[in-house]
């Protein structure tokens, strides 16, 4: 019987071709489970929680194979070794900053036997979830952290779930499936007039392009690094209300607002260059649009179903960002953030035909490298996962899990040749919010990186005391 589950798909094939490249290792989402008793998380229980977890999601229990044509496809992996891909770690003097940091750097070995994910579990219970681009997108983190949580508070009904589990490795089932490619379950056909101005864009003189005013930081270099600083930020429930109140008031979102703020802190810490301003007038942003509305998909589900919208949002002048150690918010631009906000729920449907271009590459491989050694096409990239959904006890036991999640962030891999730097986004369960502020260390200097990161939380915490 053939071991092959299906050719990769469209927006796959890319994912691999970065990972192949060295530009683009894994996405990581961070969770810390707690329980009443403080209990800490046992290995048994859990090697025993992710056998059922691989089980129930395909995506978890395959390899990447080359077929004869030269494309990857995904091959059943006849058994897992837990052990190969599960780590414990005790933090010793890192922060959790520091282990996602050392994730994100880190690939898979696509030639071995191994699944394309991994798990670190730390002293204090926090699972950091790290997965190949291939297998899925951000929420695919949804997806497994919920069937983690699940299955380990279904082991509490078996009396033996502490007792020694030994087989470390778990035997796939015989029949994966995975759920089927964003191709194939969504229109990605390309409106002739964006087609002619995707073509428009490469061959006419950069001087005609919109990036050609936008700052867009230092310039891709020759050689790709993987290198990043990575800083966290975390507010509670009763602060992303505050947060929330204030984006219906002025009929924005989250994502929008955190964006805006982004902006203008980057406006003020540009406008001591005065090279800079007179240069350049906008900045190049990215944001990713999840496609799982689209396709009535939920967050259950592995897959790659997201595209993006870029942006060219203009400098903020100085005189409009305040001075240095004044208020950021006192002149903060909210018919901006309210205009974002409508775009993106236009780029909801709209955004889909962007991985439809793909068609029209003739190599993955000569597109991305031709990155290299040229103008960086992205300054920022701002990302909401949204919120982790909350699990509610089973209706016959109104008995609390044993085990719930707290604390979240969300991470990824940040080359030289993308963003220069990223604010990823998380909802806890419980409504609180994680930031992830990263940087690539070859792309940003950390001077400049670490004043935008104080300068978010500084204008973040203005934001919620007002």
């Amino acid at each position: 019987m053939s071991r092959t589950v299906r050719q990769a798909g469209l927006l796959e094939r890319y994912y691999v071709a970065r990972h192949d490249l060295g530009m683009f290792f894994c996405v990581v989402v961070s969770a810390k489970y707690t329980a009443p008793d403080g209990g800490v998380l046992p290995r048994a229980g859990l090697f025993r929680a992710l056998a059922q977890v691989a089980k129930q999601h395909g995506a978890l229990a395959v390899r990447l194979v080359r077929l004869p044509d030269g494309r990857h496809a995904f091959e059943r992996l006849s058994e897992i070794d837990l052990s190969q891909v599960v780590e414990f770690r005790t933090s010793g003097a890192r922060t959790l900053a520091q282990t996602l940091q050392e994730q994100i750097t880190r690939g898979f070995d696509t030639d071995s036997a191994l699944p394309l994910w991994r798990l670190q579990v730390l002293e204090d219970n926090t699972i950091n979830f790290a997965w190949h681009h291939g297998i899925g997108d951000g929420q695919s983190g949804f997806a497994f952290h919920h069937a983690l949580q699940s299955a380990l508070n279904d082991l509490d009904d078996d009396p033996n779930h502490h007792r020694s589990f030994d087989e470390t490795t778990l035997i796939s089932p015989d029949a994966i499936s995975l759920a089927s490619p964003i191709e194939e379950r969504n229109s990605l056909s390309v409106p002739l007039g964006k087609l002619f101005h995707e073509v428009f864009n490469l061959l006419c003189p950069q001087s005609w392009t919109p990036s050609h005013t936008a700052w867009t930081g230092a310039p891709v270099p020759a050689t790709e690094s993987l290198l990043a600083r990575v800083h966290l930020l975390q507010y509670t429930a009763m602060e992303v209300s505050r947060m929330l109140e204030i984006c219906r008031k002025h009929n924005t979102t989250l994502t929008a607002l955190v964006h805006t703020l982004a902006v203008v802190v980057i406006s003020r810490l540009l406008a001591a260059d005065r090279s800079i301003a007179m240069r350049y007038s906008t900045l190049s942003t990215n944001i990713p649009v999840s496609l799982r509305p689209l396709i009535d998909c939920g967050a259950d589900e592995f897959g790659n179903y997201i595209s993006s919208y870029q942006h060219h949002p203009a400098i903020i002048p100085f005189d409009q960002s305040a001075e240095p150690g004044s208020s950021w918010t006192e002149h903060f631009p909210w018919d901006s953030a309210t205009r974002l906000a409508a775009e993106l729920r236009l780029q909801q449907t709209q955004s889909a035909s962007k991985i439809g271009l793909l068609r029209y590459l003739w190599s993955y491989e000569a597109y991305l490298t031709g990155m290299l050694g040229k103008k960086r096409s992205v300054l920022l990239e701002v990302s909401n996962l949204g919120r982790y959904p909350f699990i509610p006890p089973p209706s016959k036991n109104p008995v609390p899990p044993q085990w719930n999640v707290s604390d979240m962030y969300f991470t990824m891999s940040n080359p030289s040749s993308g963003p220069a730097m990223h604010a990823d986004m998380i909802g806890t369960p419980n409504g609180g919010l994680g930031i992830t502020i990263a940087w690539g260390k070859d792309v940003v200097e950390d001077s400049f990186g670490e004043s935008f990161y104080s300068g978010l939380r500084d204008a973040m915490a203005e934001l919620v005391e007002e």
